[in-house]
């Protein structure tokens, strides 16, 4: 029997930590619409929401499929064990970041009135659109990279200077914020370049990761490197597919919402936007630990892990929403009169859009982890299917269609709609390829059928740290065991050694009082037993001791296995043993 112990612990712990790192995308711009609100006006802020679109596709969309696509594939290599790839993807991942930094550099800064003029910024609005827009590329190259520097800060096991980075950002950003705009009277100019040097300073804050002993990344020459492009880039597009949807979806719908309710629609939708951008980080970070996780064990071939974090995610996703969308339609007034000081009209018109948004985000948080799921199995079909129907098709249409019946709140409400519209499209798709309705979460995962297969003949233990539990293993490894192979000799020095090695970190391992578990795997594939024994204490990697009176478990397996490997991932320390 196995349970969830390790793997709910470790989501959790994750989730928090990506959560903070993830806010390095979003808590530039929204820091920037609370000032432009505050102290600028709703004319402003509306040029802040047609600009919005530009920053989204250019740069965190682009930042954001780098980010993804090397997490994914890096969590994949970690779970296979595999180094060398993982050094040749950070490579890819960087030269990726400055070539594309410094292209998006020059169009924003140089076209910043024509891109303005194409979004559909009009009159006194279109010269506070370009302005933002030229401070804002000037930070293109770090804000792409701050990113992806801290996916791999955080895989390479320095979680806690991301938050540095993340403090030192907001508070930088916030004091240029009020200089710029307060003091030097610089505009939406002003209020672009200080996002843009508060960037660099996270960047440089990133940077030193570099310096410290813990280090394992290194650019690499590796003829890998260009496989690995390939693979971020692919592997990655569905973000960009999602980001280049919501630059258009805020295109159509700032058109839309103008023609339907002026400038203060317009600045409504900013609004929302921006309080949006608070919010997005905790559902990012659910979805982003999803990918990580499911990324490990799709490399171990452990489908019930996977399944097991697969329903995790999507249990607290669903119930951390449902309380956020409940406190944000009751405290919209408060959180309105806090960014937007322009009068009655344009608060109230605020205030509605964010009451009705809130709907949205129980239903939107299970959409998002079913897209990074299904893009780091590489099930790129629904993955791009997922990112086009939730960012663009689903809200838009059904925002055409409720603006003639609801007007501005046909709109608002299209944002649920097109939420359940994206699910919709999943559930079908899944009884198209299945023959059946999903019933469970389970037939959700659409794992390959040779993946699935692979994973019939498996024993999954769950002990606690307890010697009683551990004494047992022996008889159940063995029994497990026997089904396969004749070699009783093999079995039992292998059912011995895995016993002593529980027995060790039982004894050595946890250092803390309280139930704790170790996660006991055994796979037959093929002609080959693969068993790995997982567990969340202390950092300790037993082959570095084999010659120690207390390492005889691994002296015997070493003697009798093909291949021996230790690994900690995110926190987790795996020795896993092919026979």
């Amino acid at each position: 029997m196995t349970n969830d112990y390790l793997i709910k612990t470790k989501f959790k712990t994750q989730a928090i930590i990506v959560t903070i790192s993830v806010l390095t995308v979003t808590i530039g711009s929204f820091i920037d619409g609370c000032f432009i609100g505050y102290y600028m006006g709703a004319d402003s802020l509306a040029a802040f929401g047609y600009a919005l679109p530009v920053v989204v596709i250019l740069v965190s969309a682009l930042g954001g499929t780098f980010s993804s696509g090397c997490t994914a594939c890096s969590s994949v290599h970690l779970g296979v064990g595999d180094a060398k790839k993982i050094n040749a993807n950070f490579t890819a991942g960087c030269l990726l970041c400055t070539v594309t930094g410094i292209a998006i550099t020059l169009l924003l800064v140089l076209c910043s009135e024509q891109i303005a003029a194409i979004v559909g910024a009009k009159d006194s609005i279109l010269p506070q659109t370009a302005d933002f827009i030229r401070g804002i590329g000037l930070g293109s190259f770090p804000m792409i990279f701050a990113q992806v520097l801290m996916s791999y800060t955080r895989l390479d096991d320095d979680a806690g200077l991301n938050i540095v980075s993340v403090l030192v950002l907001s508070i930088l950003n916030i004091i240029l914020d009020f200089i710029f705009v307060t003091q030097l009277h610089i505009g939406l100019f002003g209020v672009g370049l200080a996002t843009s040097i508060s960037y660099t300073a996270a960047i440089a804050v990133g940077l030193t990761h570099f310096m410290k002993k813990r280090n394992t990344l290194h650019l690499t020459k590796d003829k890998a490197i260009l496989p690995e492009t390939k693979s971020i880039l692919s592997v990655g597009f569905p973000t960009l597919l999602n980001g280049v949807s919501l630059s258009a979806k805020w295109l159509i719908l700032n058109n839309l919402l103008f023609a339907v309710g002026g400038v203060l629609a317009v600045s409504a939708l900013s609004l929302q936007n921006n309080v949006n951008q608070f919010l997005q980080p905790v559902m990012l970070g659910i979805g982003t630990t999803l990918s990580v996780m499911s990324g490990i064990f799709f490399g171990e071939s452990d489908i019930g892990a996977i399944q097991r974090v697969f329903k995790i995610s999507m249990k607290y996703g669903v119930i951390i929403y449902v309380l956020i969308a409940a406190v944000l339609f009751v405290i919209s007034p408060v959180i309105v009169s806090l960014i937007l000081n322009d009068g009655a009209d344009a608060q109230i018109a605020a205030i509605r859009s964010l009451q009705l948004f809130s709907f949205s985000l129980p239903i939107s948080v299970v959409v998002i982890n079913l897209l990074y799921y299904y893009q780091t199995v590489k099930n790129f079909y629904m993955a791009n299917t997922v990112s086009i129907v939730h960012a663009l098709v689903g809200p838009v249409v059904t925002a055409l269609i409720l603006a003639r019946l609801l007007g501005t709140d046909g709109i608002w409400i299209a944002f649920t709609a097109g939420e359940v519209v994206a699910l919709l499209c999943v559930i079908i798709q899944i009884r198209i390829k299945n023959k059946e309705w999903p019933l469970s979460l389970n037939s959700f995962l659409m794992l390959p059928a040779d993946y699935v297969a692979r994973n019939r003949h498996v024993l999954d233990i769950s002990i606690k740290n307890n010697m009683a539990e551990v004494m047992e293993l022996s008889t159940r490894i063995s029994e497990f065991c026997e089904q396969y192979s004749q070699d009783s000799k093999k079995i039992g020095k292998l059912s011995l050694a895995i016993e002593e090695i529980a027995g060790n970190i039982v004894t050595h391992g946890f250092k803390h009082p309280g139930d704790r578990f170790i996660d006991i795997r055994i796979l037959m594939e093929e002609n080959d037993f693969i068993f790995r024994v997982r567990d969340n204490g202390v950092r300790f990697n037993p082959l570095q001791y084999e010659d120690s009176k207390n390492a005889l478990g691994i002296q015997i397996i070493k003697g009798i296995a093909k291949s021996v490997d230790y690994r900690n991932t995110i926190g987790f320390n795996n020795l896993t043993v092919t026979l």
